[in-house]
């Protein structure tokens, strides 16, 4: 398992040249029911509340990922999407703690080459989120060696220091179950 503090903010880029001076962004929770927010690669800004991602330790082998900007109930995941081409139809989005499901729990392991790639409990290690030309990010089943655009690198920025996101809420199988971490 990598080696991210839970009170340090992230910026987290993508090595490839194709993406070069952006960042992930995961936007606040925005849908009409507060449920569900967009995650994207946008123009690299370590001020923007967007891209200040906090890497949450959940368990010996899955990290929570929450930006400053979607708030501490607004966790990095993933969604079906009928019309996203890359086979699998799922995008990355970020979900409401209360809905969340297994795919924000996620798996960060090395490449090799000082970058790394990112999986999630509910695709498993076949699948890995890979940010796209078009700026979005799609988990792919293509996972060969230093694959474009799945080779992440993460820049420490500023300490969190805010009791918010001190704890995470994680919801069980059943509706009617929130933990507290």
């Amino acid at each position: 398992m990598a080696n991210f503090h839970p009170n340090r903010w992230y910026e987290i880029n993508v090595a490839d040249s194709f993406l070069k001076d952006k960042n992930l962004a995961g936007g606040e929770l925005l849908s009409l029911d507060r449920t569900g927010g967009s995650v994207f690669m946008y123009p690299g800004d370590a001020r923007d509340a967007k891209q200040q991602w906090q890497m949450y330790p959940f368990n010996s082998t899955n990290y929570v990922l929450r930006t400053r900007g979607s708030g501490p109930f607004g966790y990095l995941a993933v969604t079906y999407l009928a019309t996203e081409p890359t086979p699998g139809y799922t995008v990355a989005t970020t979900k409401n703690a209360s809905i969340a499901d297994n795919s924000m729990f996620w798996r960060i392991g090395p490449w090799g080459d000082g970058t790394f790639w990112l999986s999630n409990e509910a695709n498993g290690t076949a699948w890995r989120l890979e940010a796209k030309a078009n700026q979005g990010l799609a988990m792919s089943s293509n996972i060969t060696s230093l694959r474009p655009g799945q080779r992440f690198e993460f820049q420490q920025l500023g300490t969190v220091d805010n009791s918010s996101f001190s704890t995470l809420v994680v919801r069980n199988t059943s509706p009617s179950f929130l933990m507290i971490c």
